[in-house]
C-alpha cells in the first residue's frame, strides 16, 4: 500500500480523540507474493484483505478494531 506510512502517522496524530472500529481501504494494490502482510499491520487492528492474484490494481483491505469479535466469510465473495 503505497500511502501506509501516511495512515499510520494520521492514526498517531489522533490517537485518544477517535477510535475506529473499522478502517476500510480500496485500491490498495497489495499482491501478496511482492509483500507480507506483516509490512501493513497496525496496532489494535486485525487486517484482512482480498488482493487480485493475476494483476496489480484492485484489491481490499479492512481492518477490524480488536476489541470485536471476527469471523471471516470467505463464501460471499465472487473474484471477477
Amino acid at each position: 500500500m503505497k500511502h501506509f506510512d501516511d495512515l499510520k502517522d494520521f492514526l498517531i496524530n489522533i490517537n485518544g480523540k477517535n477510535k475506529f472500529d473499522v478502517i476500510a481501504l480500496s485500491e490498495t494494490w497489495l499482491m501478496l507474493n511482492n509483500h507480507g502482510l506483516s509490512d501493513f499491520v497496525l496496532d489494535r487492528y486485525t487486517l484482512h484483505t482480498s488482493s487480485r492474484n493475476i494483476k496489480t490494481d484492485g484489491g481490499v483491505a479492512i481492518y477490524v478494531n480488536d476489541d470485536f469479535n471476527q469471523k471471516v466469510m470467505c463464501n460471499i465473495s465472487k473474484e471477477k
